[in-house]
């Protein structure tokens, strides 16, 4: 039996805005990114412009099709497929993606004050991970408190699953 050769890893994410100011994601890409280069990974980036889309989730981003022949095309290739965030977990239709970075578990979001903004977020969202979490071979969350609600919801994620939390802000 003969092995595929690997060609490293196609890192999928949210372009950065032009505003100058980088939100928490896209720190944490930049930092994922620059540590897996460091380590010696060969590692390709596909940034996707964010986009909103009518309907459920709302959160859920629409994905160009040139991007998604990208993606494919680098699985052909040998690439392993890491998608970073939720919004764009719509790439894996219908195929097995390497991992998934959540770093939002929207069933389990809470506005405490506003309930109408809560509920707005959680519409179709566990439907949504749930297939989602089902396509990966591996789930990495931002936070321990988003891996155990999914765990609760999804107790069969618990051996593919992982929390590795952003360092603490430093000034």
């Amino acid at each position: 039996m003969s092995e595929r050769h690997v060609s490293g890893i196609l890192y999928v994410c949210f372009l950065s805005e032009s505003s100058g100011i980088e939100d928490g994601g896209e720190i944490y890409d930049r930092k994922t990114v620059t540590a897996l280069r460091r380590d010696g990974t060969n590692v390709d980036v596909l940034s996707i412009r964010r986009s909103k889309k009518i309907g459920v989730p709302t959160w859920a981003s629409r994905i160009p099709t040139a991007k998604i022949r990208r993606i494919a095309a680098a699985k052909e290739n040998g690439q392993k497929i890491i998608l970073s965030h939720e919004g764009l977990f719509g790439i894996n239709q219908e195929d097995s993606v390497d991992l998934i970075i959540v770093h939002n578990y929207f069933p389990a979001f809470l506005f405490a004050s506003r309930p109408f903004v809560t509920a707005y977020y959680r519409l179709g969202a566990k439907s949504f991970f749930s297939k989602h979490f089902e396509r990966a071979n591996g789930i990495v969350f931002l936070s321990h408190r988003d891996m155990a609600a999914a765990r609760l919801d999804f107790p069969q994620i618990e051996m593919k699953s992982v929390s590795l939390p952003p360092p603490p802000f430093e000034s």
